[in-house]
């Protein structure tokens, strides 16, 4: 599945394909990377969402992490673009764009009562009045970790949900006290997406 909000923007979530058909698509270093990870899990999400990249930006996209573990790219121009990454149990999502960005991706049944006190604030938890609020805004806080590209920012402390508009499919919120570009919210099959660009 596509989905191109604006003309900047583009978000693709595919199954989580095996590693071994995604073997086309990763370099010899990468090949060498993959045979290092135990779970068989982490490697059919890590080789596709390689492949996807790839798919979109041609073979030679380069991929590398950043100091804080965040995936960058350049496509085969040797022009960069932004990405964030996220996987659930069945597929990965993957957004790019010209400027910074973040992305999360949640099946909807995941039990967040249990962590909830870890990520919600007790006003933010009047905004959460239902699992699928409860899954959204953990999304939400996630794509906004991942947007905000730094190590030590606390999900509960930092990053603070304002509105949550189910009409609108947004969300506001702020990050250490600043207000962020509007969060956009959908629903994949069984899965929350949230995500929000510059």
């Amino acid at each position: 599945m596509k989905i191109k909000p604006t003309e900047n923007i583009l978000i693709v979530i595919v199954p989580t394909a095996t590693a071994e058909s995604n073997k086309g698509f990763l370099t010899e270093e990468e090949l060498q990377e993959l045979e290092c990870i135990k779970s068989a899990q982490r490697c059919d999400e890590w080789s596709t969402w390689r492949r996807v990249v790839r798919e979109q930006l041609g073979s030679e996209a380069a991929i590398w992490y950043n100091e804080i573990g965040a995936p960058q790219t350049k496509n085969d121009k040797g022009e960069e673009m932004k990405i964030s990454v996220s996987h659930s149990r069945s597929h990965v999502a993957v957004l790019f764009s010209e400027r910074r960005c973040g992305l999360d991706m949640e099946h909807c049944d995941r039990n967040f009562d249990r962590i909830r006190e870890k990520y919600l604030a007790p006003e933010e938890m009047q905004l959460a009045t239902d699992d699928k609020h409860k899954a959204i805004m953990w999304c939400a806080k996630e794509a906004i970790y991942k947007y905000a590209g730094r190590k030590e920012i606390d999900l509960k402390r930092d990053i603070v949900i304002k509105t949550v508009d189910m009409e609108q499919k947004e969300l506001t919120a702020e990050l250490c006290g600043r207000p962020l570009p509007t969060l956009s919210v959908f629903e994949f099959e069984d899965q929350i997406v949230c995500w929000l660009s510059e």
